[in-house]
């Protein structure tokens, strides 16, 4: 269980910063 709850904060983890990495070059292609 432990090892799944960690897994899952890695997933929301990777989520977060991907969505920070595309907004971050979609602003970068608007300027």
């Amino acid at each position: 269980a432990g090892t799944k709850e960690w897994l899952n904060k890695a997933k929301d983890f990777i989520k977060e910063k991907g969505l920070g990495m595309l907004s971050a070059a979609a602003n970068a292609a608007l300027n």
